[in-house]
């Protein structure tokens, strides 16, 4: 039995017209969290150390927007 890839699902997903339109909806916000996790790798910044810096914990900072 194998597995369905990430890029497999996503395709077979995207046919399906509402999924799709949702997914061009959030585009951007992904498009900018996936920019902001280049930037913090680039500095050298763990999620924890960046979470410091902000002055709030790990958690707090994940579930606002970086995973």
């Amino acid at each position: 039995m194998s597995r369905t890839t990430l890029k497999a699902f996503k395709e077979e997903a995207l046919q399906n017209s509402e999924v799709a339109k949702e997914y061009e909806v959030l585009r951007p916000e992904y498009e900018i969290k996936r920019k902001l996790i280049v930037i913090r790798k680039e500095a050298g910044l763990t999620q924890e150390k960046l979470a410091d810096l902000m002055g709030t914990k790990k958690e707090q900072y994940f579930q606002a927007g970086e995973f």
